[in-house]
């Protein structure tokens, strides 16, 4: 379940492929880098306790998973 930006953010090859790589590579906040697997590690923001990151959670969401996409990609 996708409801949640975490400060630190671990999406599989398979969800990257369906989400597609670009959307990572062009994400608001934080950083995505490629895994040798094809997964992306996702980070968004500096410190974990930074508090104003919680701001950018939304964001991510929105620019990543757009709305109704989280139904979209787990369909089967």
């Amino acid at each position: 379940n996708l409801k949640f930006i975490f400060w630190l953010n671990f999406y599989g090859p398979e969800l990257v492929k369906k989400i597609g790589r670009k959307k990572f590579d062009s994400v608001p906040y934080g950083t995505a880098e490629q895994l040798d697997d094809g997964g992306m590690l996702m980070r968004r923001g500096n410190h974990p306790n930074d508090n104003t990151e919680y701001k950018r959670t939304d964001a991510i969401r929105s620019h990543l998973f757009g709305k109704g996409a989280l139904s979209k990609i787990f369909r089967k």
